[in-house]
């Protein structure tokens, strides 16, 4: 390569190399923690900070198939403020994450197997920033980030492995000068180029700290492309150029040993007490924690924001490997602590009042808002007040095996001295006055038994403090 570089570039690079908060990444890839599957995207707003926890987070109503996919293929759409941060991005998807209006925060995220872009980067101002840190994607046909908007890009700490293209800056949306500043990276086998950006329109690339690695030995990397932008891009060349590709070869390395120092991947979420919606939850999909008590409860929304640019071309790269499926390790067990309240509706068959705060129930089934699979049962702590927002809750790991005994190692909830579970699915209730319909008119109301290693059953019906209640609180068939 050309050592030919005006100074100012490289300060730049220096500078940017200083004031990195990532480091190049040692090709670690994150342990998933669990998995979230989305029946839509789920938008984090501006100002949200989305925790994660390193689960993987997908669709269960899309899979990666051929053709353009637009926002509503996503599973984040993030918008102008927001940030997605400790996330593993599944293969269930065809558009990975979106940022519309620009201005996004992406760090900690990990996409496992891209379909069509992994991050998406529209709209915005000249002056808008996006930041992508110690992040990673792999098995990416195409391109990695998609940078259709305006303004600047920033990757600092990225491990790319198996991809078309890290950086894309749109070929066909518009005379538009992008930026792009790229640091601290590992990218193993590229299969176009590590960047490719527009000639004609003004697009800026500038490298620092840039490692790659080829499984054949080749030093023939395209690391700095750029094209003629237009309805049909065409490839004009590669290697450093002006402003267009500011690189030279000390900041890029092929084929050499990675430093000394390297990050090594997150696998845990961060300590950091934050307001997030990992603790929150509402609206449908799959919470499946594996090995571990830790639930990590999302809500759900669709963005309004419009589609802007348009979606770039596409290279003719060879197939990406598709990738294997994460191991499981456990999570420590964070406690959901919220506590609003249901809604109490009134039945119209009350009678008689007495000490609850509930009435009759009308016969009517609750409808479910999302299923959570447990892979060992989740523990209500003392205190904690576990609110499962009516969420469907039970074992990955479990079926019902007909009346063979078991402990309390197969129950979905322990819930410990001074705990509460509500709003869940199959919740249990306490009555006082009590209606049943059945087509028989004797009815074992409370049935009494003698314990043991085999229990026997021995009668039923009212039996002093074991069984109390009389006929005005039982209604059989009335």
């Amino acid at each position: 390569m050309t050592k030919s570089f005006a100074p100012l570039a490289a300060s730049v690079a220096l500078l940017i190399a200083a004031a990195s908060a990532a480091s190049v990444p040692d090709g670690t890839w994150p342990t998933s923690t669990g998995t979230v599957t989305y029946t839509e995207p789920y938008t984090i707003k501006a100002g949200e900070v989305f925790d994660g926890k390193m689960q993987t987070f997908d669709r269960s109503d899309i899979t990666c198939s051929e053709g353009e996919g637009q926002k509503d293929t996503a599973v984040f759409l993030v918008e102008a403020g927001g940030t997605l941060k400790n996330a593993i991005i599944g293969k269930n998807q065809k558009e990975g994450v979106h940022c519309d209006d620009h201005d996004c925060t992406i760090e900690n995220v990990w996409w496992d197997d891209v379909c069509e872009d992994a991050l998406s980067i529209k709209g915005g101002s000249a002056s808008s920033v996006t930041t992508v840190t110690n992040c990673g994607a792999r098995y990416a046909s195409d391109k990695v980030v998609q940078h259709n908007g305006y303004g600047t890009v920033k990757i600092d700490g990225f491990y790319a492995q198996e991809f078309g293209k890290l950086y894309r800056s749109c070929g066909t949306c518009g005379d538009i000068p992008r930026k792009v500043f790229l640091s601290n990276v590992y990218a193993v086998d590229p299969l176009v180029s590590v960047v490719t950006v527009n000639k004609n329109y003004g697009d800026q690339a500038k490298f620092s700290n840039i490692y790659v690695k080829t499984s054949d030995g080749k030093n023939d990397v395209k690391v700095c492309q750029w094209s003629q932008g237009s309805k049909t891009p065409s490839n004009l060349g590669d290697g450093p150029s002006g402003t267009l590709c500011q690189y030279s070869e000390s900041d890029v390395h092929i084929n050499k040993p990675l430093p000394t120092t390297t990050a090594q991947t997150a696998s845990s979420a961060s300590t950091t007490t934050e307001t997030d919606s990992s603790v929150d939850a509402s609206g449908a999909g799959t919470v499946a924690p594996a090995g571990s008590f830790e639930e990590s409860i999302v809500d759900f929304g669709s963005s309004k924001s419009t589609e802007q640019g348009s979606t770039d071309e596409s290279a003719n790269a060879p197939s990406a490997l598709s990738s294997s499926s994460s191991a499981t390790t456990d999570i420590s067990q964070t406690a959901v602590q919220q506590s609003s309240s249901a809604s109490n509706s009134s039945s119209p068959s009350q009678s008689a009042p007495t000490n609850s705060t509930g009435s009759v129930p009308d016969g009517k089934w609750p409808t479910s808002k999302g299923t959570v699979r447990y892979a060992q049962p989740y523990t209500v702590k003392s205190g904690e007040i576990f609110d499962g927002k009516m969420k469907t809750f039970e074992r990955s790991d479990i079926t019902c095996e007909g009346q063979t005994e078991s402990g309390s190692k197969t129950a979905v909830f322990l819930v410990e001295a001074g705990g509460t579970l509500k709003n869940n699915y199959n919740d249990q209730a306490k009555l006082t006055n009590i209606h049943v319909k059945s087509s028989k008119p004797k009815v074992k109301v409370c049935q009494w038994s003698q314990g043991g290693s085999s229990p026997k059953n021995l009668g039923d019906g009212p039996s002093g403090t074991l069984c109390q209640y009389s006929e005005s609180d039982i209604h059989i068939n009335e």
